[in-house]
C-alpha cells in the first residue's frame, strides 16, 4: 500500500474508527521505546526469572523479551551499559577478593562472577562496587553476556550480532582498576 493509499483510507474513517487507530498506533509506539538509560537497564535486569535457576535460557527469557520491545539502538545502548557496569567491577581489589581462596585468578571465572553481581540487581551491584572486598567468589552467571544478543535476535529476526560495546569488560582491561597491571592493546 502506498502512502497516498494509506492517507486516502484514513480520510474515510469515522471518528470512532480514527480514535481506535490512533490508540492502536500509540500502544505500538510505546512498546518500542527509543532510549535506554541505566534506570531502564535495571528494570530489564529485574525481569530475570530466578525461579528457572539451572536453565540459563529460561532465566534470561523474560528479560530478553522485555528488551526486545526496545529499538535496535536501545538494545545496543543496553549492551553498552552492561559492558560499562562489568568494566567498573574489573579491578585488582575485586579480583583479589574473588580469588582470595585460590592460588590463581581465572579471568573467565572472574568475568562470570561480575556478571552474577550485575544480574543480582542494582542494590547488589552498587554494594559490591563500593565494597570490593565483598566480591563473591562462589557465584557466576555467564549467560548475562548473551542477553543483548538474544533480545536483538528476537527484535530483528537476524541471526548475527556483531556489536562491540563501548567498554571492553574482559578481565584486566580497566586501566583505573588494574593500574600498571592493566592489559593494553
Amino acid at each position: 500500500m502506498s502512502v497516498q493509499d494509506l492517507k486516502a483510507a484514513i480520510d474515510k474513517l469515522e471518528p470512532a474508527e480514527l480514535k481506535a487507530l490512533a490508540d492502536f498506533i500509540a500502544e505500538r509506539i510505546s512498546d518500542y521505546p527509543a532510549e535506554m538509560d541505566e534506570a531502564r537497564f535495571w528494570s530489564i535486569i529485574e525481569q530475570l526469572d530466578w525461579q528457572q535457576e539451572g536453565d540459563d535460557d529460561a532465566v534470561l527469557a523474560p528479560a530478553a523479551t522485555a528488551l526486545s520491545h526496545f529499538s535496535e539502538t536501545a538494545i545496543r545502548a543496553f549492551a553498552d551499559i552492561q559492558a560499562k557496569l562489568l568494566y567498573q567491577l574489573d579491578g585488582k581489589s575485586y579480583a583479589d577478593a574473588y580469588a582470595a581462596e585460590e592460588d590463581y585468578l581465572s579471568a573467565d571465572g572472574f568475568l562470570y562472577a561480575r556478571c552474577a553481581v550485575v544480574a543480582n540487581g542494582r542494590e547488589t551491584y552498587y554494594k559490591i562496587l563500593s565494597h570490593p572486598e565483598q566480591m563473591p567468589s562462589d557465584i557466576e552467571f555467564e549467560a548475562l553476556l548473551r542477553l543483548p544478543e538474544q533480545a536483538w535476535r528476537l527484535r530483528t529476526g537476524k541471526t548475527s550480532w556483531d556489536y562491540l560495546p563501548a567498554y571492553n569488560y574482559e578481565t584486566g582491561f580497566n586501566e583505573e582498576g588494574w593500574g600498571s597491571l592493566a592489559i593494553k592493546l
